[in-house]
């Protein structure tokens, strides 16, 4: 039958540009989710716009908040919390004694 052919790059093209055209548009959506949550979380912390992406994308690379969960921020570095850190035993959630009330 010489309606079908065999598969070639030309014929299979504009799958691949659909491929690249979804992931540019996903690296920009996360782009400016990024911006967005970093401006929303300098509001909040009371930081410059540059810190809070500075301390996002520490973030987002290393994995923790700071030394032992804690949040760094430039006018405590060793005192702001992120919450009580929790340990989790067999059935019981133990919250270190320093920091209850």
């Amino acid at each position: 039958d010489k309606s079908s052919q065999a598969l070639s790059l030309s014929n299979v093209a504009g799958v691949f540009y659909i491929l690249v055209g979804g992931l540019g548009l996903a690296m920009l959506v996360a782009l400016v989710e990024f911006c967005y949550k970093s401006r929303a979380e300098a509001k909040r912390m009371q930081l410059t716009f540059t810190e809070a992406m500075r301390n996002k994308a520490r973030l987002s690379i290393t994995g923790s908040l700071g030394e032992n969960g804690r949040v760094l921020t430039p006018d405590c570095p060793k005192a702001v919390h992120s919450g009580p850190s929790l340990r989790h035993g067999p059935a019981l959630a133990v919250v270190s004694s320093s920091e209850l009330p």
